[in-house]
This record gives structure tokens, sequence and C-alpha cells, in this order.
């Protein structure tokens, strides 16, 4: 099984209160797909990410092994899968009673046209969206993501390793 964050490079990191260095693992350390991979459409499939599922899940069944959620993840540039990814109806839910109040669910986000610009509320024609109709839109921009396929991927993370240690 491939260990994501066992690949990053270590550093030697000071406490401000402690006169020894220990070695941490950098965290921070990024890797960027190359233009000429991520352009090319023959390395991927398109994927409509249903209700409940989480990138774990996704791997799992694509690539046999949940552990490599994060080929998922950066194919797709989520950095934060608790905000970047899908959410289901009931998390949807709780994200609009906790951003806008309970009770304000239904309260107007804000008025688009027929095309579905943003426009105000006295334009001829204007439609009120709600803040759960503007949230749910938002989250279905997440569900459709892109995927490695699968005789990819030891590629992938052959150069995954060369690139995160440079």
């Amino acid at each position: 099984m491939f260990s994501f964050f066992e690949q990053f490079p270590k550093i030697d990191y000071q406490h401000t209160n402690v006169d020894e260095t220990i070695k941490m693992t950098n965290i921070l350390k990024r890797v960027k797909i190359r233009d000429n991979i991520r352009n090319n459409v023959a390395f991927f499939d398109k994927y409509h990410v249903k209700d409940g599922e989480t990138a774990e899940i996704i791997a799992e069944k694509l690539y046999g092994d949940a552990g490599l959620h994060w080929i998922v993840l950066m194919i797709n540039g989520i950095v934060n899968p608790y905000y970047d990814w899908p959410q289901s109806i009931p998390e949807l839910n709780r994200l609009v009673n906790k951003k806008y109040g309970d009770g304000n669910r239904d309260a107007v986000h804000h008025w688009e046209d027929v095309n579905g610009y943003q426009v105000p509320s006295t334009e001829v024609g204007a439609t009120a969206v709600s803040n759960f109709e503007y949230e749910d839109s938002k989250n279905e921009t997440y569900r459709l993501i892109q995927l490695l396929k699968p005789e990819f991927t030891d590629n992938f993370i052959t150069e995954f390793k060369e690139l995160i240690t440079k």
C-alpha cells in the first residue's frame, strides 16, 4: 500500500521553547501535474460523484485501494476535501443552516436572468435564487470530476515520488 505522506521530504524543525531540532514531514511541499498530462484527455475519464461518495470510495472502486484517494484529489486540484468536494444532502443542509442561519434557507440569495447571470431584482424576468438553491448549484459543480485511468496510476505514482523529493 502506498503511503502518501511517507513520500514527503523531512525537514529539521526547532520549536521555540526547545533547544533540539526534530525531523518533521514537510506537509507544505507540493507537486504540480505536468500540463501535457493534465491536458491530455486520453489519461482521464469524466466521473459524476454520487451523493455520499468520497474520494476514498472512488479510489477503492477504481484502483482497488482507498489509500490512493490522493490521486483523485490531486488530479482535480482539490486541496481541502471538506469544502471542495460535493457534500451529501444532509451535509449541505447543515452548511446552509450554519452559513445563513436557521430559517434562512429559502431567503433570497440573489436574482438571475434567464441565462443564469446575476441581475438586480428590478430587471424584467429576474428570478429569485434562494440560499439553498445557490449552495446546491455550487455543490453540483463539484460533482463532475476527472479520474486518472487505472492503467496510468503506476507511472503517476512513480513520477510523484520523484518530484516530491526534489
